[in-house]
């Protein structure tokens, strides 16, 4: 038998052999499903174990167990009762870890999503985009106005590329940047991307630059829709390093999911492609999304740096060991950072640590105060040790919440902190 495709989602094969003779069409398939057991032991397995989670419910209760279904808003376990998703705090998948490469080319979104993937075509309306790890899966449309830009070519060094990330993620020109390999750049407007070459018009000129020649480039951003997420959802969190903010979730036959993407369209994303779901809307409330009502900074020396939403104190993605956190709060210390609560809500928690950005340093000692009092402190922590995550703190009744990131054993030299995934739950 000359087998041609055998896979979880295919399963056409030609078969041209004489031994085959005579066999009819069922016998043949059979046969053929031996064949991919034997010549790719492990999918079936593989298949299996992308439906094993953990869930993490707002009432603070650990699931584990087979993803059995995931529509209208629910999702089960097997034997479990079915759970609501606003009840739910947050779904991973352990034995799918992030592993992306940090010189893939990515597409960053103006909500903070990204895509691991190289840009194939530009039109006046949208931006083509090939996903790299996955590169069986089709080409993907993204409206320009969703945009920040691409990096193509990720410098070598870490430093490097998180100011280049910061540059593209939060641009502050007001027109469309090109940045060439070679450290020159180009402003005027990006209007088409064919045949591996970009085209960009400036005031007299045009300009077709090959994409070998270039770095990275920006969209204005005043030209830009930051639309906010509204209602239930989640950001799916993808093995590649990809994230998408996504709503109505449900799980396919084909040990996959669908979703209606923010960016306006239906993917179909493969069970074995996830790391992660982080919950949107119902009880949950990020800090991110509130304002607070106290700010406190002061450098060890001198005056101090300015909480960021979403992005550490340098303006780049939060990234804890190699993964980035789509929402969070990045300081410097000292830092003291208070909300208003009111008794609205009823526990608080983060996963907490030192920014990549530090490069392996830093020395800093995370705090929480619940109406002035001490209900978490944690070890010193550097930017060479694993996040942290905090257990829940209770909040019943509380009327402020306070956040403090203080000085460690080596004053403030690169004491990049990060909150990530802070939340609280109603």
């Amino acid at each position: 038998m000359h087998l041609l495709c055998c896979s979880p989602h295919d399963s056409r094969f030609l078969c041209s052999q004489p031994a085959c003779a005579g066999l009819g069409t069922s016998a043949i398939l059979a046969v053929a499903l031996c064949i991919c057991a034997l010549v790719i032991p492990g999918t079936v397995s593989a298949q299996s174990s992308s439906r094993n989670v953990t869930l993490v419910a707002l009432d603070g209760r650990k699931l584990q167990g087979r993803l059995e279904s995931l529509a209208n808003g629910r999702l089960k376990l097997a034997s479990a009762e079915s759970i609501a998703l606003t009840d739910v705090l947050t779904v991973a998948w352990p034995g799918q870890p992030v592993e992306q490469s940090p010189r893939n080319s990515r597409v960053l979104f103006a909500n903070g999503d990204m895509i691991v993937g190289m840009p194939t075509g530009l039109d006046g309306e949208a931006l083509t985009v090939r996903w790299t790890e996955f590169n069986a899966w089709p080409e993907v449309r993204i409206p320009l106005e969703m945009l920040r830009g691409c990096i193509l070519v990720p410098p070598d060094q870490g430093d490097a590329r998180l100011k280049l990330f910061a540059r593209i993620s939060q641009p502050a020109d007001k027109a469309d940047l090109v940045y060439l390999k070679n450290g020159d750049s180009l402003a005027g407007e990006i209007t088409a991307l064919a045949e591996g070459k970009l085209t960009v018009k400036e005031t007299v000129n045009v300009t077709s630059l090959p994409l070998p020649a270039l770095q990275a480039f920006s969209f204005n951003p005043e030209l830009t829709s930051n639309r906010k997420f509204t209602g239930s959802g989640a950001i799916l969190m993808l093995t590649d390093g990809s994230r998408l903010h996504a709503k109505n979730l449900r799980l396919t036959s084909t040990n996959s999911v669908l979703i209606d993407a923010a960016f306006g369209i239906e993917l179909d994303v493969p069970l074995s492609s996830l790391h992660g779901l982080q919950m949107l809307g119902g009880s949950i409330v990020y800090l991110s999304e509130l304002e607070h009502s106290q700010e406190k900074a002061e450098g060890y020396l001198g005056s101090g740096w300015t909480m960021r939403k979403d992005r550490n104190v340098l303006g780049g993605a939060l990234q804890l060991r190699g993964v980035e956190y789509a929402t969070g709060l990045g300081v410097h210390s000292r830092s003291e950072l208070t909300w208003k609560l009111d008794g609205k809500y009823r526990r608080f928690q983060a996963t907490i640590g030192v920014d990549d950005s530090a490069m392996g340093k830093g020395n800093v000692l995370f705090r929480v105060l619940v109406d002035g009092k001490s209900a978490f402190t944690s070890k010193p922590l550097t930017g060479a040790q694993e996040p942290l995550t905090i257990p829940p703190v209770d909040l019943t009744r509380a009327k402020t919440l306070t956040l403090i990131v203080d000085f460690g054993a080596d004053a403030d030299i690169l004491d990049h902190a990060d909150w990530c995934n802070a939340c609280l739950i109603r």
